[in-house]
C-alpha cells in the first residue's frame, strides 16, 4: 500500500529535472529511505551505547547469584508441595 505525498518547491527547482530527464519521483523516494535508514541507524547506535553503559554497571556474578538463589527459593517451594491429608476419628472410620 502506498499514500501520496505533496511537496511545495521553486518553479525552477520544478523545471530543472524535466531538462535533464530525471524521476522525480524515484529521486525523492530514494533519498527520504536513505534518510530514514540513517535516523534508523543513528538512533539504534545510540540506545547500544545506552545499553553498553548500563550493562558496565552490572555485577554479573552478583546477578547469577541472586537470580539462582530467587530459582531455588521457588523451586522448593513448589516442587514438594505440602499435602494435608484429613484424619478422621476412630470412631467415625468405622461408619465407611
Amino acid at each position: 500500500m502506498s499514500d501520496v505525498i505533496t511537496v511545495r518547491i521553486q518553479r525552477k527547482t520544478k523545471e530543472k529535472p524535466k531538462k535533464y530527464d530525471i524521476n522525480v519521483s524515484a529521486t525523492v523516494r530514494k533519498a527520504l529511505e536513505d534518510h530514514l535508514n540513517e535516523v534508523e541507524q543513528k538512533d539504534l547506535d545510540e540506545r547500544l551505547a545506552r545499553a553498553k553503559r548500563f550493562g558496565e554497571k552490572i555485577d554479573f556474578e552478583l546477578l547469577t547469584k541472586l537470580i539462582r538463589e530467587d530459582r531455588e527459593s521457588h523451586w522448593c517451594s513448589f516442587s514438594m508441595p505440602r499435602v494435608r491429608r484429613r484424619v478422621r476419628p476412630p470412631n467415625l472410620q468405622a461408619n465407611r
